[in-house]
Parts: C-alpha cells; sequence; structure tokens
C-alpha cells in the first residue's frame, strides 16, 4: 500500500496571514444577540423529541439515553456523564433536502448534548479509541447552537474524507506546520457549518450572523493567536518573511473552502 500523501498546511498559513478578518465589535455583539434568540416555532413532544421550524425548512431531532462504553467512566468524563442524552436523529427537511446530518458522520461517533447553558462544543474521544465524538453545551434551541454543532461535525467530516481520499493530515518538519493545520481545520469545520446552514435558512440577516459568527468572530481569534506565536517562534520575523516550502498536492482545500469565504 503507498504512503498516504501529507497535505503541505504551510502553505494555507501563508495565504491565510494576510488575511483582514477585523469586524466592529458593536456589529459582531448584534449578530451574537440575535443568534442567541430562541427559535420562534419549536416544538418539543411528551419523549423530548424536537420540531423546529424556520422559514419552510423543518429540523427535527431525536435523542437516545447516553449509554457508557466498557472505557468510559463518569470520572473520565465528568462533564459528559452529567449529560444522559445523545442525538441520534438530526433530520434536516427543505425543499431541495431531507436529510439526517448525523448520517453524515460515522455510526460510532456520538453526538452529546449537555445542558450547561454555554454556547461552546468540541470534539473528544469518550472511549480512547479514534473515534470522534462531539459535546456541545446547550440545547438545540437556537442558531447559535446549531452552527456549533455543524462547525463540530466538520471537523469529523473533513477527516472522514481526507481516510477516503488517502491523504495523511499529519503535519510535517517545519516549525509552524501544527499552525497552520490548526487554522485549516478550522476553516473546513466552519465552511461546513456554513454551506449547511445556507440550505436551511434563507434569511439575508440570519446567514450573515452566522458569518460574522465563525468567520470574524472564531476565526479570526485564531488568526491572531497564531500570528502571535509565528512571531513569537520566529523571534520578531513576519509571517511573510519565513519560508513556507509551500507545495500544492491537491485543490483539495481550496474547492471546498473558497466560494464560502
Amino acid at each position: 500500500m503507498s504512503t498516504p500523501e501529507r497535505i503541505d498546511t504551510e502553505q494555507y498559513l501563508r495565504k491565510v496571514q494576510n488575511t483582514n478578518l477585523d469586524i466592529d465589535p458593536e456589529v459582531l455583539n448584534a449578530s451574537l444577540e440575535r443568534l442567541n434568540k430562541p427559535f420562534e416555532n419549536i416544538i418539543r413532544d411528551e419523549n423530548d423529541n424536537v420540531e423546529i421550524k424556520i422559514g419552510n425548512s423543518e429540523i427535527k431531532i431525536a435523542y437516545s439515553p447516553y449509554v457508557f462504553g466498557a472505557n468510559e467512566t463518569g470520572t473520565q468524563n465528568p462533564i459528559v456523564s452529567n449529560s444522559k442524552k445523545i442525538i441520534s436523529v438530526l433530520r434536516v427537511r427543505t425543499d431541495k433536502i431531507d436529510t439526517d446530518l448525523v448520517s453524515l458522520i460515522p455510526k460510532e461517533s456520538k453526538i452529546i448534548e449537555v445542558d450547561m447553558n454555554e454556547f461552546t462544543g468540541h470534539t473528544l474521544s469518550l472511549n480512547q479509541s479514534d473515534v470522534k465524538d462531539i459535546a456541545i453545551y446547550n440545547r438545540l434551541e437556537s442558531l447559535h447552537a446549531l452552527v456549533i454543532l455543524l462547525h463540530e461535525m466538520g471537523h469529523i467530516v473533513d477527516e472522514e474524507k481526507l481516510k477516503k481520499m488517502g491523504i495523511c493530515d499529519s503535519i510535517d518538519e517545519h516549525p509552524n506546520s501544527d499552525l497552520a493545520l490548526l487554522i485549516r481545520k478550522e476553516r473546513v469545520a466552519s465552511a461546513f457549518a456554513i454551506r449547511t446552514i445556507r440550505s436551511i435558512v434563507k434569511d439575508k440577516t440570519q446567514i450573515s450572523d452566522v458569518v460574522n459568527l465563525l468567520k470574524h468572530g472564531a476565526l479570526r481569534s485564531y488568526y491572531v493567536s497564531v500570528a502571535e506565536k509565528i512571531k513569537h517562534r520566529s523571534n520578531g520575523v513576519s509571517p511573510a518573511d519565513l519560508d513556507m516550502n509551500a507545495q500544492d498536492i491537491t485543490g483539495y482545500i481550496d474547492s471546498i473552502n473558497e466560494s464560502e469565504w
């Protein structure tokens, strides 16, 4: 079997370092305020399953009990152990699509909803294996919570695509390649979330709010952090002056991202 190709993430880092994602804080705060509002049309039945209507689109969410695996304990996962719910169905119906988004990630992966009223989420491994799971810390009752879930799903979808393409997502020997890899992964995950939201939501203001959150809020914070780390590592040399050894091995990255940004 041939060795999988590596993505040269340094080329990606060099490109995005010259991108200005600044935004007026008042504009970003206004977007967050609108995104945090609960959906207007939401029905929760006696089994805690949810039906949400957004314009002509419909989202149905079904839950199943959380059952610890053989290698899991509440001590290892104290936050997740407080939740007894897994999102087993996340079905989206619009005039163009009818699909269960949960089917886009591996069957072994879990989506755990932890009701902590915090707009955060992350991927993790609950059973100490290579299987990636998702934990979100707010009920799926607002566009903000839905966007966070889709972003985390985007991370897993991206990893699965790379595996199928035989591409190794490992870093190379350049001292900043770990930072480039971080930026690439965040952009890919956010592109997936924005693309999915656009298939569900047709209101231009809501779509703009989602872009502001993911691009000018979250992604910008990564850019600032990464730029500072590069500056520190290079002892004051600007990112543009670093030798990135760029080598474009595949059009995969640009093809799935550029239209979204």
